[in-house]
């Protein structure tokens, strides 16, 4: 990993200091954050530094890797990351407004709704919703990509979400690894940065799409905010878990010809995210009672009355499964 730190700019430096003032206290020491503010620290940093590198995504045998440019000007997060492995595309993000780009396919797929979450972000969660429903504790030093950090356990207080093991830079707050686990205490699923320049400054022209789109396929994703409840569904989200987000998208035609609404609502702990999908007009699931799991990933589908039930999270499958069955429907009208 290449470390800038000691050449960091002068307004980076102060910009840190300012920063740790509101998370940590100007005059505290890495290592005397309270379980609050290192969550508070990471989640800073994962938004407000400035850095590039490439990080990789482990699950069992499967590996890829992707580099990163992240930026953060004037209160909006720029960021442009590109997979190294599979067809050439990429995804841009700017504020809340996200393309992805499918070289192959010549064609701009654009969302309105932001990257939170995503590596090396925790989540938008106050530190004590997570503290509610995880135990942490300090785990000694490693080192990722030669840089020695921080061991932070998150051990849940239940069975309805997995544990975290992250690595996390003990003076910029930025974590550098974050291993999920299983209830046995088994890896399924690694991200880590392999390269990493903090600190300095991004050249704008970084965070551009690396090829021209103009006449290419585009389309806009659009959601709208819906109150599920007023159209007559309702779901039982589990203990620590709250509703985040409704929305509703209009995907194009169904099978019977009409144009298909999917609705999604997504429930959260602060670290783990749960989305539930509503579809009328989509063929049946072949019937099963059985969650699937994929990596740290469960889904479970079923019908309820004419639509089809989809929940898909990085939860244990109980959890994506009393979800599912925790979905109702009651006429409105």
């Amino acid at each position: 990993m290449t470390r800038t730190r000691a050449a960091w700019p002068a307004v980076l430096r102060a910009s840190i200091v300012v920063l740790g003032a509101g998370w940590i206290g100007a005059a505290a020491e890495a290592g005397e954050r309270s379980a609050a503010q290192w969550l508070q620290a990471i989640e800073q940093a994962a938004r407000t530094q400035q850095y590039r590198g490439m990080y990789v995504y482990t699950q069992g045998d499967k590996m890829r890797a992707s580099r990163v440019v992240h930026a953060f000007e004037a209160g909006v997060v720029s960021e442009r990351v590109q997979p190294l492995d599979g067809p050439l595309r990429e995804v841009l993000r700017h504020g809340d407004n996200v393309e992805c780009i499918y070289h192959d396919q010549k064609r701009v797929v654009v969302d309105e709704f932001g990257t939170a979450g995503r590596f090396p972000s925790l989540g938008s969660a106050a530190p004590d919703e997570i503290l509610a429903h995880y135990a942490m504790a300090l785990d000694g030093t490693e080192r990722v990509a030669g840089v020695s950090c921080q061991v932070i356990q998150l051990k849940p207080l239940d069975d309805v979400r997995y544990g975290y093991r992250l690595c996390v830079d003990p003076v910029a707050g930025l974590m550098l690894r974050v291993r999920t686990h299983d209830a046995t205490g088994a890896t399924i699923e690694q991200l880590a940065f392999t390269e990493l320049q903090l600190g300095e400054r991004i050249d704008p022209a970084s965070l551009r799409a690396s090829w021209s789109t103009a006449g290419w396929t585009r389309e806009r994703r659009a959601a709208m905010p819906v109150d599920l409840a007023q159209r007559g569904w309702t779901l039982a989200p589990p203990p620590g878990f709250s509703l985040q987000r409704e929305v509703s998208r209009h995907l194009g035609a169904g099978v019977d010809g009409a144009d298909r609404e999917t609705l999604q609502a997504v429930v959260s702990d602060g670290l783990a995210s749960v989305s539930v999908f509503i579809e009328h007009g989509v063929e049946s699931p072949p019937p099963t009672d059985l969650a699937r799991r994929h990596g740290p990933t469960s889904a479970f589908i079923r019908r309820v009355g004419d639509a089809t039930v989809t929940v898909i999270g990085e939860v244990p499958p109980a959890t994506v499964t009393a979800i599912a069955n925790s979905v109702a429907f009651h006429d409105p009208r």
